[in-house]
């Protein structure tokens, strides 16, 4: 059973991201912010314009190339509460799917995560090692939110090694309350994959709550990647010995995505390697599709920096 405490926040670690099942997260005595909101030298800076009537139905997606680079995603998670009518005190559920890289620790090791964590509680990270739970929000530090009085329920999974933990993951996507995050950080994109794909109910399960607006999905790189129709674009190395335990029990590695946005994803896209990921991804589309009728080949690239955010219907802000 989650461990939630009111007016704070509590991570707990799913068994095999080294931190045993159900431990509480303690924050480094050091820990500083390791991230910035601040908007790209190409994203918008305009203030969104949501109306009830043309939103209410429509996915939020936020999309980010950088974990620690995540523009305006203050203002995303706004939007995303708003949308879904969240009001404290209410209970927020905070759910972090680790297996492209569950080697990390999921909230010292990964800079996005701590950002969601601080944006929603209003409670900098920087709390000594021993100390538990983590305080109260004063009420200025909730005010430009309106969070007062709510309770916060985090958890990380590694489901590649620890399948059991899908039943959890399922039950707090499909019945978590309105307002409920869904992060998805970097790494190995095949391994996240794989992960998704021994598992379709969770498949089925995030893409309904996605779509209807419910769950906002929280990504940068692989997780960016995942939420697009392909993941053939990634650049991640495929012999890795997990990845050849799977191909030996003769299974194919995936290469479709989750299919949250109607484009195939390419983050890092400043660099060389991913500007060669994309045209070797579309030359070889196009040689498979020589009709040319199938567009799906379609790339939305972003830079670190950048994030790619959807919260109306048919329309996506550059952050």
């Amino acid at each position: 059973m989650a461990l939630i405490l009111a007016a704070g926040v509590v991570f707990l670690g799913a068994a095999g991201v080294g931190l045993g099942k159900y431990v509480v997260w303690k924050f480094k005595t050091t820990k500083v912010k390791t991230y910035s909101t601040e908007p790209s030298n190409r994203g918008s800076k305009k203030p969104f314009k949501w109306q009830e009537e043309e939103g209410e139905k429509a996915p939020t997606i936020y999309l980010s190339s950088a974990g620690n680079l995540v523009p305006r995603l203050e203002d995303a998670i706004n939007v995303h509460f708003k949308k879904n009518k969240c009001s404290p005190p209410m209970e927020i559920l905070i759910n972090v799917l680790v297996d492209a890289n569950p080697g990390k620790h999921p909230h010292d090791d990964q800079p996005i995560v701590e950002a969601v964590y601080d944006i929603v509680s209003g409670i900098p990270s920087r709390v000594p090692s021993n100390f538990s739970p983590a305080p109260s929000p004063s009420p200025s530090q909730v005010e430009k939110l309106g969070f007062r009085g709510s309770v916060i329920s985090g958890r990380a999974y590694a489901l590649f090694h620890h399948p059991g933990e899908i039943e959890d993951l399922i039950q707090r996507t499909l019945h978590g309350p309105p307002g409920t995050i869904f992060i998805v950080p970097g790494g190995n994109t095949f391994r996240l994959a794989c992960s998704l794909e021994d598992h379709p109910k969770l498949w089925q399960a995030l893409s309904k709550k996605v779509q209807s607006g419910e769950v906002m999905y929280v990504s940068f790189s692989a997780g960016t990647i995942m939420a697009g129709k392909s993941v053939e674009i990634a650049r991640d190395p495929r012999c890795t010995e997990e990845l050849k335990q799977w191909t030996a029990q003769g299974k194919e590695i995936p290469t479709q995505g989750l299919g949250l946005v109607r484009h195939t994803m390419r983050p890092h896209s400043q660099s060389n390697s991913s500007k060669k990921a994309k045209k070797d991804f579309q030359e070889k589309y196009k040689d498979e599709h020589p009709d040319g009728k199938d567009k799906d080949c379609s790339v939305l690239e972003l830079e670190d920096g950048e994030a790619w955010f959807f919260y109306k219907p048919n329309t996506r802000t550059r952050l």
